[in-house]
């Protein structure tokens, strides 16, 4: 495997990966790679409600008495309404978090962990295997569970960040 041994601000696929020490490896995506996503699910959102308020021909201004005479003349509608807020609001707040809050991960091989975002994701003593597959850089933890780190259309920078990162937690890369 090719790698480098000391990696000093690269760009992958909208991440920043730094070495500042040999001890430690920093990637993140910036807030900038997100917001597109979040305009673009947030206009669908928008557009989406707007369709279905025009659509059914009621002019009340109330939203709340607008959306209650439409459903309880049409019921099945209830399903167009529910729907994409079961399922858009749940990405619109993952996405709007990752824009207000850069996503950053943080590996310390003097401490032995991985954190994203401040928070502890793993313990080396946990983890099984770091894997490079396709284009992913995954660690696979004892427990079964699977910890994607980056997404990358780059091989041979995902495995010299592999690399580096098997070099912190001292584990093979399958």
């Amino acid at each position: 495997m090719i790698y480098n041994p000391q990696v000093n601000n690269i760009k992958l696929s909208g991440y920043t990966v730094s070495q500042p020490s040999s001890e430690e490896l920093i990637f993140y995506k910036s807030w900038k790679e997100s917001l597109l996503p979040f305009i673009m699910v947030f206009g669908f959102f928008i557009l989406w409600y707007y369709g279905l308020m025009s659509a059914t021909g009621h002019s009340d201004p109330n939203l709340i008495t607008r959306i209650y005479k439409i459903i309880s003349e049409e019921p099945p509608l209830l399903i167009f309404f529910l729907v994409p807020l079961v399922i858009l609001l749940p990405l619109l707040y993952r996405l709007g978090s990752k824009v207000l809050n850069k996503e950053k991960y943080y590996i310390n091989g003097k401490r032995g962990i991985i954190m994203q975002n401040n928070r502890l994701v793993t313990a080396f003593a946990d983890i099984k295997a770091i894997k490079s597959q396709k284009s992913e850089l995954i660690v696979e933890l004892h427990d079964g569970d699977k910890i994607r780190l980056i997404k990358s259309s780059s091989s041979l920078q995902l495995k010299n960040i592999a690399g580096i990162i098997s070099m912190l937690t001292k584990i093979d890369i399958n």
